[in-house]
């Protein structure tokens, strides 16, 4: 079995090395650096994608602005 060393490949035959794996573990998101509402002022934050999609569903259409 091949094995990619980066973060990059898309060949779907070949395992992540233990290294790269290790970058990804360091660069995640904690669960407690996202944020599952759309009032909170906190700019440290990501929205949850559940609310993203909130928004994407109550957001107005270009169309429906006169």
């Amino acid at each position: 079995m091949k094995i990619a060393d980066n973060l990059t490949t898309d060949d779907g035959k070949k395992v992540l090395s233990a290294k790269q794996g290790k970058v990804l573990e360091e660069k995640k998101l904690n669960k407690t650096d996202i944020t599952d509402n759309v009032t909170s002022t906190d700019t440290d934050k990501a929205l949850s994608a559940k609310q993203g999609k909130v928004l994407e569903e109550k957001k107005l259409n270009k169309t429906d602005i006169r």
